[in-house]
C-alpha cells in the first residue's frame, strides 16, 4: 500500500486538463513545497492522508481521487481522523480489518504515531 502524507500550511489539490495536481504544505517559509502531477490512470498511491492545517481540496480532486480508486483521509490536529473517503469499488475487507485492529491496539497506534512524527522530522531536516 503506498500513501502520499501532506502536512503543513497551503495545501492545494485540484484537477486541470483532466490531470490531478498536489502541491505539499509548508512547515516554514524557507522550504518549497513539492508539487506532483498524476495522469489519468497512472496513480500508483493508494492512499492520500492530509495533516494539514489549512488548504484547499475542490470537489473535482476528491471525484478524481475516488475514481481511481485513492482514498483519502484526513486528519484532526492532533492526529484523530476526521474524515475518510472510500472508493465505492474498495473492496480490500483485510487491510480494513487491519487498520480497525491497529486501532483498537494501544502499541499500534503509538507505533505509527512515532512513524507519522519521524517522516515530520525528516522533512523539516530534510533528511533523506
Amino acid at each position: 500500500m503506498k500513501l502520499l502524507l501532506l502536512d503543513g500550511y497551503g495545501i492545494d489539490m485540484r484537477v486541470d486538463g483532466g490531470k490531478l495536481y498536489i502541491k505539499e504544505g509548508r512547515s516554514s517559509t524557507c522550504e518549497e513545497p513539492k508539487e506532483y502531477v498524476f495522469f489519468p490512470k497512472r496513480i500508483d498511491i493508494d492512499s492520500i492522508i492530509i495533516y494539514g492545517r489549512k488548504g484547499n481540496l475542490t470537489l473535482d480532486a476528491i471525484r478524481w481521487l475516488i475514481k481511481h480508486n485513492v482514498q483519502i483521509s484526513i486528519l484532526n490536529w492532533d492526529g484523530k481522523l476526521l474524515t475518510t473517503m472510500l472508493p465505492p469499488e474498495s473492496t480490500n475487507v483485510k487491510t480494513k480489518f487491519a487498520q480497525y485492529h491497529a486501532f483498537e491496539d494501544q502499541e499500534k497506534r503509538v507505533e505509527i504515531a512515532k512513524k507519522f512524527i519521524e517522516a515530520k522530522f525528516k522533512k523539516i531536516s530534510g533528511s533523506p
